[in-house]
């Protein structure tokens, strides 16, 4: 059974119903989650400790301005367009390969089936990777992505199933 994460489902249910309000509700506070969701079009970002006050302001807030952000979310868009992450230099390709190594035990050259680029593109994703953020291990790389919220360890994923079994 394939799971979801929180991007993934935000896909999802914006294909689905590209009208739907997403308030995301996450442990992962960092800059590149919380710019990811927001970029998926998650229309507010909260941490999992907010209070009840703020779930139902920010609930409130979505339904008659379309988003929400609190101060701390506000504080990090600001600072993300004010400063340079080192995330930014990382293409995208090799983030999803950072993906796919943490989501399977598959090799470079299942993973290069799986992202339909080939076995040497698969090693120079890992490379890039490995000069960027200065690490030569794929266990280190995985400590890395989970260290930065860039992937979760969490069985709070949906299925793609499940989603797909409940608009069906």
């Amino acid at each position: 059974m394939n799971k979801l994460n929180g991007y993934e489902t935000i896909q999802v249910i914006k294909k689905i119903w590209p009208e739907m309000k997403t308030i995301i509700i996450s442990k992962y506070d960092n800059e590149y989650v919380i710019s990811t969701l927001l970029g998926a079009s998650a229309n507010s970002y909260l941490s999992n400790e907010c209070t009840v006050a703020t779930l139902t302001y920010a609930i409130d807030h979505v339904i008659n301005h379309g988003y929400y952000h609190t101060e701390k979310v506000s504080r990090l868009v600001f600072q993300k367009a004010n400063n340079k992450s080192v995330l930014q230099d990382i293409p995208k390709r090799e983030l999803d390969y950072l993906f796919q190594l943490y989501n399977t035990d598959y090799g470079d050259k299942q993973i290069a089936s799986i992202m339909g680029v080939s076995h040497r593109t698969v090693e120079n994703y890992h490379k890039g990777l490995s000069n960027k953020l200065k690490i030569s291990t794929r266990l280190g790389l995985v400590r890395y992505a989970i260290n930065n919220g860039l992937i979760y360890l969490s069985a709070a994923y949906l299925s793609k199933s499940d989603i797909l079994e409940k608009t069906g």
